[in-house]
Formats: C-alpha cells, structure tokens, sequence
C-alpha cells in the first residue's frame, strides 16, 4: 500500500495477515516447486498412457482415491497444494477488503470532523462579531459607524 495517513484503525489487520503468512506449519509452494511438480505428473501421465498403449480410457477407469499409481498421488497432492494457495489467497484478498473498509471509514470520519470544525469555527467568529457589535464595540472588519 502507498501511503495510509489512517493507518493505526488497520495495523491489527495487517499483523494478523503476516501472523498467517508467516506463521503457518505447512507453507505454501512457490511456483518451481508447482512447475516441477506439474512436469513429473504430465511424464508420469505420459509414461502410464505409453504402458497402455495409448488408450486413455483405461486411465480413466482407474479409482482417483486409489494411491497406488504415482501420478495420482501427484495429482493429489498438487489439487491440495492449489486449495491451500486458493484459501490463503482469498484470505488475503478479504483482509485487504476489511482494511480498505476501516480506513475509507476513518477518513470519512475526519473528513466530517473537519467539516464541523471548519463549521463551528465560523460560528464562533460570528458569535464573537455579534456579541461585539451588541455592546458596541469596535471589531476589525466591522462595518458600524460610531
């Protein structure tokens, strides 16, 4: 984020999004780790289909639950890996959304409070202009002839 003249609302939000990135047991791959992984699933893919002779239909009969071929433990492993990068992800993207939230609402509330300061100040030079111009005494930028 550029610069955040109302930060403190968002700080706790912000710490507990690096609590999250930074504190997790199981971290998230990056993106050699998932190219490498997705190159050893399409050989291992390849290497089954050759061992078939090229029909694909007896792959797909094979159980997905079943473990026993090693693209599948691969492809397992990789569907995991991308629901945990999903998750992580859209919960970044909420708390994005939350902190957006908290500092436009604060910088609304100093946008009113500025507005009836800027207001009450007004009145009180009108009230003190007033109060002068009852007792007759002479302001500057007061137009009363004595």
């Amino acid at each position: 984020m550029a610069t955040r003249p109302y930060k403190d609302h968002s700080d706790n939000y912000i710490q507990k999004s690096r609590e999250r990135l930074y504190g997790r047991t199981n971290r998230i791959k990056i993106p050699a780790q998932y190219s490498n992984g997705l190159d050893s699933l399409i050989a291992n893919i390849a290497g089954d289909v050759e061992n078939h002779n090229g029909d694909v239909e007896s792959l797909r009969k094979i159980d997905t639950l079943d473990d026993s071929t090693p693209w599948l433990k691969q492809l397992n492993s990789l569907k995991f890996d991308y629901s945990q990068l999903y998750d992580f992800h859209s919960s970044q993207q909420n708390e994005e959304k939350a902190i957006h939230r908290i500092e436009r609402k604060s910088q609304f509330i100093a946008l009113i409070f500025r507005f009836l300061t800027t207001i009450m100040i007004g009145l009180a030079v009108m009230f003190v202009y007033w109060a002068a111009g009852k007792l007759e005494i002479v302001m500057p930028l007061m137009r009363i002839g004595m």
